[in-house]
């Protein structure tokens, strides 16, 4: 069985059926993914998600490798367990 890829806004291409969630910070870059299909994964990847909402990181949904995003903020109302890819960054202070 082949699987079908995309090219997320990363520049890397990835199949289609891996979601992740992609942490940029003063570290670098971190990965968390999940198979949509699994209940516990799914779990999994929304207290993921909290965890960095509550320390103050922004969400931002990519669909399909499109280079612009949609700012997302609750794993329920936006439908974040279908999402292909959620790119979180801490807030920044502006002055």
């Amino acid at each position: 069985m082949t699987d079908t890829v995309t090219e997320r806004i990363t520049g890397e291409t990835v199949a289609e059926d891996e979601h992740v969630i992609l942490t940029l910070d003063r570290r670098g870059d971190s990965r968390f993914s999940w198979n949509p299909q699994n209940r516990a994964d799914v779990e999994a990847a929304r207290e993921h998600f909290q965890k960095l909402k509550d320390k103050g990181h922004l969400a931002y949904r990519v669909r399909n490798g499109e280079r612009t995003a949609e700012t997302v903020s609750d794993w329920e109302r936006d439908d974040l367990a279908s999402a292909g890819e959620i790119v979180m960054v801490p807030q920044t202070v502006g002055g």
